[in-house]
């Protein structure tokens, strides 16, 4: 009896998931929001980061001084395209947050429910303990990447050149932590739904080995399509926001390539040290994004494949009559057309799907771009603008 009551009392996957939901409520994300905050809190939180980027971005452009060791002026124009997809995108937070906030609630009622008639089919409980450890670990990795990146900067900068402490900065690793945060909240709740769709193959798995009649099938099936109901309604609440981190990524990733090869050649050390950590950091979070994406897709055809064995090889031996027979396998071929009606696709307002097949694309565009915008650089002319600048500040010296 106690052991019921504590199955029955145990925490929802909402709940599980509280702390990362809140943390991207908290940093502006939009869309997730804990069941506790109102409408009227999200928006008024969105419309305050709004303001606060907004700022923060016309201080960098009227006042910042991060490139004045920079020569390019390719490099200058890639770097404010990058960041004017960014500030699309926190204009979105804000839209996303106040237009489609239902649709969170309605999402996480959705799973809660789910889980409970998955537990009702199969009698055993979703173990949600790996979810609550990714869990951690993304929130460690947002910290570890933001804030402790910030005070190294500032500590760096404050102990060799303290005017290159800029308000601007605070950008940065807001950006940061922004990206992190909502791009994880994305990626652990298709790993939530991963997870329910593993159950459910592990249970048709097992089908052969346990006693179990027509209704049984039936229901896994009607679960299974809620399933791909979920990863449906996930793909269009996130569609647009998926295009421009998509969009975000690589023009970060480009940026800051480039921006390593403007510092091997004008000897700017301290920018290729910035420049190689948010590659990196962007191209993992898109990798990321894509591999968890396939592996949904991965699972879902995985589901086909098991009924097509079970359909084919299951011994007549192993069924309770000739009539359940022909009512299992009866369920067992109309899963099947529901596998081929419902395909399980992750897609960005239906440009194109998130998989593993885009992350090699968007290795192979990223490989491109970065050709052409070393073309259009000349080091040479750099150099002249670079001596030209020396000499005219020399002159006015000396007139003063």
């Amino acid at each position: 009896m106690a052991m019921s009551e504590m199955e029955n009392n145990s925490p929802s996957i909402e709940d599980i998931l509280d702390p990362i939901i809140s943390l991207s409520w908290f940093l502006g994300g939009g869309l997730p929001h804990p069941s506790h905050k109102s409408k009227t809190d999200t928006i008024i939180l969105c419309i305050t980061h709004l303001v606060m980027s907004s700022i923060i971005i016309a201080y960098d452009v009227t006042h910042s001084s991060i490139f004045d060791n920079v020569k390019s002026n390719t490099f200058k124009i890639m770097y404010y395209i990058n960041k004017m997809i960014w500030y699309m995108l926190a204009c979105y937070y804000v839209y996303d947050g106040i237009k489609q906030y239902d649709k969170w609630s309605k999402l996480m009622k959705k799973i809660k429910n789910l889980d409970k008639q998955l537990k009702e089919v199969t009698g055993k409980s979703m173990n949600n303990r790996l979810i609550k450890n990714i869990e951690i670990l993304a929130i460690l990795v947002i910290i570890v990447f933001s804030l402790l990146s910030l005070i190294i900067h500032i500590l760096y900068h404050y102990f060799t050149c303290p005017e290159d402490i800029l308000a601007s900065d605070l950008l940065l690793y807001y950006m940061i932590a922004q990206s992190l945060i909502n791009n994880f909240v994305f990626d652990i709740i298709i790993y939530v739904l991963f997870c329910r769709f593993r159950m459910i193959n592990t249970f048709l798995m097992d089908f052969a080995n346990v006693q179990v009649n027509s209704n049984q099938i039936k229901r896994i099936k009607e679960l299974h399509k809620k399933i791909c109901d979920l990863v449906t309604m996930i793909s269009n609440i996130y569609g647009f926001r998926l295009l421009l981190c998509s969009t975000n990524c690589f023009t970060m990733v480009v940026v800051m390539l480039f921006g390593i090869y403007i510092g091997v050649i004008e000897r700017y050390y301290v920018f290729m040290l910035m420049s190689n950590l948010l590659w990196i950091l962007y191209a993992v979070q898109f990798g990321l994004m894509c591999w968890i994406c396939t592996l949904i897709r991965q699972e879902f055809k995985k589901t086909g494949t098991i009924i097509c064995t079970i359909n084919n090889n299951w011994p007549a031996t192993n069924l309770n009559s000739t009539r359940n027979e022909g009512c299992i396998r009866n369920e067992l071929k109309y899963f099947f057309i529901q596998l081929q009606q419902h395909q399980v696709a992750i897609t960005a307002c239906s440009f194109f799907q998130i998989n593993n097949g885009l992350f090699s694309s968007f290795v192979g565009v990223i490989i491109n771009y970065l050709i052409i915008c070393i073309q259009f650089h000349d080091p040479k002319i750099c150099s002249l603008k670079s001596t030209e600048n020396v000499i005219n500040s020399h002159i006015t010296s000396d007139i003063l």
